[in-house]
């Protein structure tokens, strides 16, 4: 019997990538203004991303649906009308 795996990655890699970020959410939630104005008052390149951080997360939008749109043409003739209906 072959090793068990999450979604193809092995089960110790899945946990210990998912416990990273609940300590990076938990940790983050009571530090985050204390994080920001540290990096934010400090460097220049700190009060670019303070100000501008938000713009780059919207450019994933476009690369999003193109994996999706990809994705569902490899499939069968019903899943390339609904590509072509999410395209629209």
């Amino acid at each position: 019997m072959g090793k068990k795996t999450i979604m193809a990655v092995p089960r110790a890699c899945f946990f210990s990538v998912v416990i990273f970020c609940i300590l990076g959410i938990i940790v983050g939630s009571f530090f985050d203004y204390d994080i920001n104005v540290a990096l934010a008052n400090k460097t220049s390149l700190g009060a670019f991303f303070a100000t501008y951080g938000s713009y780059f997360s919207y450019c994933l939008y476009p690369a999003a649906g193109t994996c999706i749109f990809k994705g569902l043409m490899k499939k069968s003739k019903n899943y390339k009308m609904l590509a072509w209906l999410l395209l629209q």
